[in-house]
């Protein structure tokens, strides 16, 4: 897989009484993982949808190894578990969502090689009663295999519980692989990262 960058400069998205997101830098390479720290909150989400340019920032910019092309980061940037975004229902089976996620693969997501893909998992049981680890293990796993992705944008996963300890090694293997994986995390979670962190919020 060839290299690529995800550039943003000064993105920034208004809101009242508080932006949603203020002005905030990001430099993320394909092969690396990084973290933004910052309070829960709509920040995250909406850093999420412009950094995929599915939400367009009332300043600043983001470029996809230098260009600006909202359409190619849609493509290559896959949204992982974003609160009212790609945050799969709770009371739905888990197994459809992982058949959903293959389907959006482009792969067989049949209940069949949903089992054959994730045999671990209860197909019937509901996204809510599958252990919040794993679920977040597999929703980026899935996301990787999308054959345009080439970053992944996981959001604020201690909020269920998902510790830096449980998400790092999965991600540092994904970015193994070439892909470049961003996670937002809240503050309680910062002293616990081992990966390179900035700030939501943070820009030169």
């Amino acid at each position: 897989m060839s290299e690529h960058v995800l550039q943003a400069f000064g993105i920034g998205v208004g809101g009242r009484p508080r932006p949603l997101l203020p002005p905030t830098d990001l430099e993320l390479w394909s092969g690396e993982v990084r973290a933004l720290v910052g309070e829960p909150g709509h920040a995250h989400a909406a850093l999420a949808l412009v950094l995929a340019g599915r939400l367009r920032p009332d300043a600043g910019d983001v470029v996809l190894n230098g260009v600006h092309d909202e359409r190619r980061r849609q493509a290559a940037v896959a949204l992982v578990d974003v609160p009212g975004v790609s945050e799969p229902d709770e009371k739905v089976p888990f197994g459809v969502i992982l058949g959903e996620e293959l389907a959006l693969a482009g792969r067989p997501a049949r209940r069949s090689a949903v089992r054959a893909w994730a045999p671990d998992i209860a197909l019937g049981r509901r996204t809510e009663d599958t252990p919040a680890d794993r679920r977040t293990e597999l929703l980026m796993r899935a996301a990787t295999l999308r054959p345009k992705v080439r970053f992944l944008v996981l959001t604020l996963p201690d909020r269920w519980g998902v510790t830096p300890a449980a998400w790092q090694p999965v991600a540092a293997e994904i970015a193994e692989q070439g892909f470049g994986v961003l996670v937002t995390v809240g503050e309680t979670s910062r002293h616990l990262l081992s990966v390179p962190a900035t700030t939501i919020g943070d820009a030169q």
